[in-house]
């Protein structure tokens, strides 16, 4: 039977008088070194593996849409997920939190300069993935980038929804670059004429402005 991996080690710990350096045990009990796991044993044979990382629960929708907010809350009964729902951009940022797992963004989202936060968003990576949704999908275009994957159609089943965010979940990190690229390239398609209205003057001044 091999020798415990702290039996051999403990005794080096102490000082001349006997007394453990408390310090030299927190470096072996932290020790991650391949040569020290492999002697490590456990009285019945084996070290239980590292609990895995907790699993990031709370999915945050910035939406002032009722019947939405509704129906995914009722579609995610059972589930282990938690539904925060803010009707602000303001109060979507103070609401972001380490367990947030996903950000349901309406674009339809009136009085605010939501298509510009989006846009923002998408450009963090310290932000959770961001699934963008809309109820314009009677426009060709709009279809099109649903289609594609790039929107969501918010008035679809919530159980529908809930699958893309669960997908959108489950997907490794190295796929949220390159859905956030693809979600910028359809909201710059996309962007409604009132977006552009914010940043063309009201009155131009031909010659001025050149």
């Amino acid at each position: 039977m091999k020798t415990h991996f702290l039996e051999k080690e403990i005794p080096k710990c102490r000082t001349a008088a006997g007394r453990l350096n408390k310090a030299a045990v927190r470096r072996i009990l932290h020790s991650t070194e391949p040569e020290n796991l492999d002697d490590v044993e456990s009285s019945a044979g084996s070290v239980s593996p590292e609990p895995p990382a907790p699993e990031k629960t709370v999915i945050l929708l910035v939406s002032a849409d009722v019947k939405l907010d509704t129906g995914l809350r009722f579609a995610a009964k059972g589930d282990k997920r938690t539904f925060i729902t803010v009707d602000s951009l303001r109060d979507a940022q103070r609401t972001i939190q380490a367990d947030t797992g996903a950000i349901l963004l309406d674009l339809d989202l009136a009085g605010e300069p939501v298509w510009e936060a989006a846009d923002g968003f998408l450009q963090k990576p310290e932000f959770p993935p961001v699934l963008l949704l809309t109820g314009q999908s009677d426009r060709d275009n709009v279809r099109m980038a649903i289609n594609a994957g790039s929107l969501v159609d918010k008035t679809a089943d919530p159980n529908f929804i809930l699958r893309a965010v669960n997908k959108v979940l489950k997907a490794p990190q190295s796929a949220h670059a390159k859905r956030n690229a693809l979600q910028r390239l359809a909201l710059r398609w996309l962007k409604p004429l009132s977006w552009l209205a914010q940043r063309m003057p009201t009155h131009r001044n031909w010659g001025i402005n050149e």
